[in-house]
């Protein structure tokens, strides 16, 4: 019931801050032709995400096609919940579906966002050394040597990161 009652509220809230007509407008024949062909590009894409995933809690031999539907339910509930909190909801299914300690599921989940971090700290970092120094190799090079040292350092950062975790509520 309580499902119920919050999927009312989300529609209504939804429904009273949208302007319909402008929805209306823009919602074309091309628009939907485009979201129906990019699908098969985000299931393809959903295959290594899940490999990663099932790598990282250390159990391999998780059923593949259950890792593979938590991802899917993550990718979709993330379109819809704030602050990507449905990430957390791929963990509570494999929980209920496959017997994964949920902590297991959320270390392996930690570590997903801090290589997403780390990447998209390398491509931030890449693109302001091109962005100031233009395409000289010598700025690219620099760059990899940082991105190579911090990659290199994080299995050392061992301490200060579970002090940082601590910390954290």
């Amino acid at each position: 019931m309580l499902k119920i009652v919050g999927f009312v509220v989300i529609v209504a809230v939804t429904a009273y801050f949208i302007r319909m007509d402008e929805l209306i407008e823009h919602l074309t024949w091309r628009l939907a032709l485009a979201v129906v062909l990019i699908q098969p590009l985000v299931f393809l894409t959903c295959a290594p995400i899940t490999t990663r995933f099932r790598l990282l809690t250390g159990r391999p031999k998780l059923r593949y096609w259950a890792v593979y539907k938590a991802m899917l339910v993550g990718l979709g509930l993330n379109l819809i919940v704030p602050g990507r909190a449905a990430e957390l909801l791929k963990v509570v299914y494999l929980q209920k579906k496959e017997g994964l300690p949920f902590a297991q599921g959320a270390a392996a989940l930690f570590m997903e966002r801090l290589g997403d971090l780390i990447i998209a700290s390398a491509m931030a970092v890449l693109s302001l050394n091109l962005f100031m120094f233009g395409l000289d190799t010598v700025g690219v090079i620099v760059s990899l040597a940082v991105l190579f040292t911090v990659v290199t350092a994080i299995p050392f950062m061992e301490r200060p990161l579970l002090f940082v975790l601590s910390l954290i509520p």
